[in-house]
């Protein structure tokens, strides 16, 4: 786990399972929310808000730290590792997400109209 992404960084009522067995059902949006809600009113101990003074920039870095680190442990077959590193992953790309202005709605709606379609030129129906 990153040292640098504290837990209670989401909120202390967010956790990672819930709905769709276990799955990431609305936990995603909450996340978000949290973030949203943050950026606005940047409590003084908030990681959001000490990661927002540092500029688009520093959240770029940290979305491309958190990938190698999921890399490496999706390498190693470390499953709690993994799953860990993609929560990372997860919450900085929320946080770009965030501040550029894309929802998580935005992004459902391209995978659902991804959906069915294949090819490595771009999607295509499968069939």
């Amino acid at each position: 786990p990153d040292p640098e992404t504290p837990a209670v960084a989401i909120g202390p009522d967010i956790g990672l399972g819930g709905g769709l067995d276990g799955g990431l059902d609305g936990v995603l949006e909450r996340v978000y929310a949290t973030i949203t809600e943050r950026l606005v009113t940047l409590p003084e101990k908030s990681y959001v808000a000490r990661l927002h003074a540092g500029g688009l920039d520093r959240v770029l870095k940290k979305i491309c730290e958190e990938s190698g680190e999921v890399l490496l442990a999706a390498k190693n077959n470390d499953a709690p590792e993994l799953a860990s590193e993609v929560a990372d992953l997860f919450f900085h790309t929320l946080f770009a997400m965030a501040e550029v202005g894309v929802a998580p709605a935005d992004v459902a709606a391209v995978l659902e109209a991804r959906e069915g379609k294949t090819g490595l030129k771009g999607p295509k129906e499968v069939g």
